[in-house]
C-alpha cells in the first residue's frame, strides 16, 4: 500500500482502523491483563501503526523500552522482559512533572479497571464512571498537510476517555499540563475536535475505537458532542474557570502530596467545574 498517495482523510481513517485491529490483537480491553502489567509499571500503548512498550514507573515516566514501536505484540512483551530503561537523573526528572502525572494516572486507572472517576475526585459528578481509553493520540502528519492556515498538520490528545451516563457512552478529550496555559490547551482541544467532526465516517470509526478501547458493549451516538477536560495545577482564578465553563471545558486541578498519601495516591485531584449540558 502506497500511503504517500493517500489523502489526509484516507490516512487518518487507515490509522484509526489499524488501531482497532491492534486492540483486538492485544486484548487491550482485558482488565486483568492490563492491570497486572500496570502493577509492574508496564503499559502497552496502541499507536497509529504499531504497539509500544511504555514505562509507568515514576522515575522513567512514559519512556519507551525501545526507541521504536513494533507491529508484533509478542515482540512488545519481549521488550518488557528483556530490556531495561535507564532512570532519569534527578535534574531531568524534576522537569517531567507532566509525564509523571500522566503515567501515574494511566497506571492507577488500569489497576482500577480503567476508572478515572475516583482518581479525578468525581464522586459527586454527572458521570456514572469515566474510563481511560488511550493516550498520546496523534492525528495527521506533515506528509499529509491540513491545507488550512488556522489548523495544524498534526493534532494530539494526551488522554482519550469514555464517560458513562446511564445507558449513554460519551467521548471525552483530556489535555494535561504542568502549568496553566489556557489558550494553548483550548486550541489543542478545539483542533482535535474539529478533526473528528470534519467527516462523519471518520467520526464513526473514531467513536468505535474509543468504545472498543475500554471494552464497553455500547455505541457512542454520532450526535454526541465530545466532552473536554483540562487537567492542570491548582489554583486557577475564578474568572479563568468561568471563561472555560462558557467554552464547555471542564477543569480538574491537581496537587502533589509529599507524604501522608490518602487512599488514592500522591497526586490529588479536585473538580473545579463541570459541563452538564451539551445540547
Amino acid at each position: 500500500m502506497d500511503k504517500s498517495q493517500m489523502t489526509r482523510r484516507e490516512i487518518l481513517s487507515y490509522r484509526i482502523n489499524d488501531m482497532l485491529d491492534r486492540i483486538n490483537s492485544v486484548d487491550y480491553p482485558d482488565m486483568n491483563k492490563m492491570s497486572q502489567l500496570a502493577r509492574e509499571d508496564k503499559y502497552v500503548r496502541v499507536c497509529g501503526e504499531s504497539y509500544r512498550a511504555v514505562s509507568l514507573n515514576d522515575r522513567t515516566p512514559l519512556m519507551g523500552f525501545t526507541n521504536k514501536g513494533n507491529t508484533n505484540i509478542k515482540t512488545i512483551y519481549n521488550h518488557f522482559k528483556n530490556r531495561e530503561i535507564t532512570k532519569l537523573s534527578d535534574s531531568v526528572w524534576k522537569t517531567k512533572e507532566e509525564r509523571r502525572v500522566q503515567a501515574w494516572l494511566i497506571k492507577q486507572a488500569l489497576i482500577n479497571k480503567r476508572s478515572l472517576k475516583k482518581l479525578f475526585g468525581l464522586n459527586n459528578s454527572m458521570y456514572d464512571d469515566l474510563y481511560f481509553a488511550l493516550d498520546e493520540i496523534s492525528l495527521g502528519d506533515n506528509k499529509h498537510p491540513q491545507n488550512m492556515e488556522d489548523r495544524p498538520n498534526i493534532v494530539r490528545c494526551d488522554i482519550l476517555a469514555v464517560g458513562v451516563i446511564g445507558s449513554n457512552c460519551i467521548p471525552v478529550l483530556i489535555e494535561l499540563k504542568y502549568k496553566r496555559e489556557k489558550k494553548r490547551l483550548e486550541a489543542q482541544l478545539d483542533n482535535f475536535e474539529k478533526e473528528i467532526e470534519d467527516s462523519i465516517e471518520f467520526k464513526k470509526d473514531f467513536f468505535r475505537l474509543m468504545a472498543k478501547s475500554v471494552g464497553l458493549d455500547c455505541n457512542i451516538s454520532l450526535n454526541e458532542k465530545l466532552r473536554k477536560i483540562i487537567v492542570w495545577p491548582g489554583q486557577a482564578s475564578n474568572s479563568t474557570i468561568e471563561e472555560l465553563t462558557k467554552k464547555d471545558i471542564s477543569v480538574i486541578e491537581y496537587e502533589y502530596k509529599d507524604a501522608d498519601y490518602d487512599d488514592v495516591g500522591k497526586w490529588v485531584f479536585r473538580k473545579r467545574n463541570e459541563i452538564k449540558d451539551h445540547s
